[in-house]
């Protein structure tokens, strides 16, 4: 889960950037010309960047049911959630008090664009790994993964692990 934190910071603070870059070139200063535009700036990049996160956590977590990439989502989100509390606490030390509670909506709506972002992303992650492993759908049951061919269930129900190599000539799971 820390790599899909990693992978949304890092694509926010660049889309942060950009937008900041192209505001203070066009407008001046971007936090004191248009708040409108720029907070509408940061919560779409704040959404790309938590959707991409989940989606990467899910993949490297190897997921395949969309309710694991969903935890996995739900995980990095609220990570995310965390990091932004702590950005607006860091912002609050020079915003001004007569407009407390701006920063306080504008926080959380940023953890909730979080949080719902990223478990969207999960859910698309783990579709993604189910996909590029063949599997066209993936449910859970109370027995555990069920999938819609017939192949696919022969291999998730008598699969073992095997030491000896397959006509492939690698080893795995047979």
């Amino acid at each position: 889960m820390a790599g899909g934190v990693v992978v949304a910071v890092a694509i926010g603070a660049a889309l942060i950037g950009l937008g900041g870059g192209i505001a203070a070139s066009s407008y001046g200063d971007p936090f004191t010309s248009d708040r409108t535009l720029m907070g509408a700036w940061v919560a779409a990049a704040a959404a790309v960047a938590a959707f991409v996160g989940g989606r990467t956590a899910a993949a490297i977590g190897r997921m395949l049911a969309r309710r694991d990439g969903a935890l996995a989502g739900l995980v990095t989100g609220s990570a995310l959630a965390l990091v932004g509390v702590a950005a607006g606490g860091w912002v609050a030390t020079d915003w001004p008090a007569s407009r407390a509670a701006e920063l306080l909506w504008s926080v959380t709506a940023i953890e909730f664009v979080f949080i719902v972002s990223a478990t969207l992303g999960g859910i698309s992650g783990a579709r993604a790994e189910a996909r590029a492993i063949g599997l066209r759908a993936v449910r859970p049951s109370r027995r555990g993964m069920t999938v819609d061919s017939d192949y696919e269930r022969d291999f998730f129900d008598g699969a073992t692990i095997s030491s000896e190599p397959t006509t492939h000539g690698s080893r795995g799971i047979t």
